[in-house]
């Protein structure tokens, strides 16, 4: 999210948003991750700045609680199973092909058994 505001207010440049991500203190780790924020830039800018804009102002979404909910209906009205979606703060993540490591805000990692 705060890479998102960043980009919203107008700064697109890798150098200066590391920069302010670190300046904050909550997000003063992001420095121990740069691939993971340069992929997230990356998504940004493949966006239109209305898209952006409308994620920011959704503060109140819940992407686990929506991807649970959609994807269970559709699995099982089409397919028949059930499906498990996982948040990366859930301690009981069943993931053994190592894929939740790719997943991003607004691109979840997916694994199909």
């Amino acid at each position: 999210r705060k890479v998102l505001s960043i980009m919203v207010g107008g700064q697109n440049n890798m150098g200066v948003v590391m920069k302010e991500l670190i300046a904050d203190p909550e997000t003063t780790d992001a420095k121990k991750m740069p691939d993971y924020i340069q992929k997230v830039i990356k998504d940004l800018h493949s966006e239109s700045e209305e898209i952006k804009q409308m994620k920011l102002e959704a503060e109140s979404f819940d992407e686990k609680e929506f991807l649970s909910a959609e994807l269970n209906s559709i699995g099982k009205k089409e397919f028949g199973v059930e499906i498990t979606v996982y948040s990366e703060s859930d301690s009981d993540i069943y993931d053994p092909k190592g894929k939740a490591r790719h997943a991003r805000p607004f691109k979840p990692a997916i694994l199909i058994e």
